[in-house]
């Protein structure tokens, strides 16, 4: 028969670990914000008006700029806490705050047709990411000019260049803004350098395969690209904690694993935030420094804005790339000296690509 006997000792570690645990619950508990709320109407745009004011929502704990996670009715949803509709990308959800009002919405699009959402519906917001959109929030209100005179070169004006960092080969990475879309003064240019440069696979993280082929301006050498089946439409949010960003960019990986020899580009409408985000873990993940990357990142601001350095704003621009690296490792700071493994770990464990695919995207790049 087995014996227990009292320990002080152990009694008090025991004690010691319960209370710490209980501490820590307790600031898990406190640290996910979340508010209830219902639809009380709905705008012949689709658009969810809240039963909650501004002034509540933001005693929460809530402001624009946060990352939110919203579920109505059984319909669930990560969006950006904003002011205008403008303050994200046509397609994409949002929760807008105009006064007292607060509202749910998808910028040029139909909530309630998609969520299915009616008068009385349960609405939930959870905090996802405190300050998770404040860098696009701010680039949002950023102003540049459509004028190519403006600009010193082709490149400059269309956001083109060549990315070469890490193993990262001449030639075979290119990063830009859309080289398709009607109305867009830039796009032209864009096409024009896909075709001097020889481009022959496309990762369009901005649109999808419908909007794509309603542009009636398409450029002949863009099309024949889509004709032969070498652009990858991604239709994709612009910011790196929603829970789609893991998948989305499964997709753009697998795509250059799954297309060896070709001369890549990666853009989206501006080729600045998500084509930017994407581009540093390609970077990261071919061996390239943490320095390389932030330089290549800023270079689309000092483009488009004349942007400075030593200026506040552009510090804190130049932490986004780290505080990325940041958040895809659970938090934790990334070492400078073991940012591939990292990178790779993440893309493995949480993307869910193998170490070959891995290896076919390094070599293809070469």
């Amino acid at each position: 028969m087995k014996s227990f006997f009292f320990n002080k000792s152990l009694l008090k570690k025991s004690l010691s670990v319960f209370v710490i645990m209980l501490m820590a619950g307790f600031a898990f508990a406190q640290g996910k914000k979340s508010v209830d709320t219902k639809v009380i109407s709905i705008d012949k745009h689709g658009n969810l008006n809240l039963d909650i004011t501004n002034s509540k929502f933001a005693a929460k704990g809530f402001a624009a700029s946060d990352m939110v996670t919203v579920k109505v009715g059984n319909y669930k949803f990560d969006a950006p806490v904003v002011q205008d509709y403008s303050d994200v990308e046509n397609g994409e959800f949002l929760l807008r705050i105009n006064g007292e009002e607060v509202s749910l919405a998808i910028n040029m699009g139909n909530l309630a047709g998609v969520s299915g959402a009616e008068i009385g519906s349960s609405v939930n917001i959870t905090l996802k990411d405190k300050k998770g959109y404040l860098i696009t929030y701010q680039l949002k209100h950023l102003k540049k000019s459509d004028d190519r005179n403006d600009y010193a070169s082709d490149e400059v004006f269309a956001n083109f260049r060549q990315i070469k960092m890490g193993s990262i080969g001449a030639g075979k990475l290119y990063r830009s803004c859309t080289p398709v879309e009607d109305g867009n003064a830039r796009a032209p240019y864009a096409a024009a350098l896909f075709e001097k440069n020889k481009i022959t696979a496309v990762v369009n993280l901005a649109d999808s395969e419908t909007k794509y082929l309603s542009w009636e301006e398409t450029n002949p050498y863009c099309r024949a690209l889509y004709d032969n089946d070498k652009i990858m439409f991604l239709s994709m949010g612009a910011s790196y904690s929603t829970e789609e960003f893991p998948e989305k960019l499964k997709y753009a990986l697998k795509f250059i694993a799954e297309n060896p020899g070709e001369t890549y580009c990666i853009h989206a409408k501006d080729g600045k935030i998500r084509t930017g985000y994407i581009c540093a873990i390609i970077e990261a993940l071919c061996g390239a420094s943490m320095e390389e990357m932030q330089a290549d990142y800023m270079i689309t601001f000092e483009n488009y804005y004349n942007l400075k350095k030593n200026k506040q704003q552009y510090e804190n621009l130049e932490k986004t790339i780290p505080d990325m690296f940041k958040y895809l490792n659970g938090g934790k700071n990334v070492n400078a000296k073991k940012l591939q493994p990292t990178i790779r770990k993440y893309l493995t464990t949480k993307v869910g690509l193998t170490d070959a695919e891995l290896d076919q995207i390094v070599n293809n790049l070469k």
